[in-house]
């Protein structure tokens, strides 16, 4: 069994674990445990960046705003660009 799980470790700080249950005899189990706080960490900060940049992009009215790779692909662009055409149909397309 599988499970992660929030603790307050001994120096009174919130931590997070991976933890692993595995049944070890008729009556015993085995707990391993991995300390994945920095792991929860980066996600909130990641979450809460890609919610502000898509704020960011997404808030201007009559703005354009896109981002093209490489080879002049469309990889992201907010709802004031994609009229009249479709996600589906632009996502990878060539700027022409």
């Amino acid at each position: 069994m599988h499970h992660e799980l929030s603790t307050i470790s001994s120096f009174g700080k919130e931590i997070f674990l991976d933890c692993y249950f595995v049944p070890f005899g008729a009556k015993s189990l085995l707990v391993m445990s991995l300390d994945i706080t920095k792991r929860k960490q980066f996600e909130k900060a990641l979450t809460k960046s890609n919610d502000i940049l898509k704020g960011v992009i997404e808030s201007p009215k009559g703005v354009v705003i896109f981002a093209l790779d490489h080879q002049y692909r469309y990889i992201a662009f907010n709802k004031n660009h994609i009229y009249p055409l479709s996600i589906k149909g632009v996502y990878g397309r060539y700027d022409t």
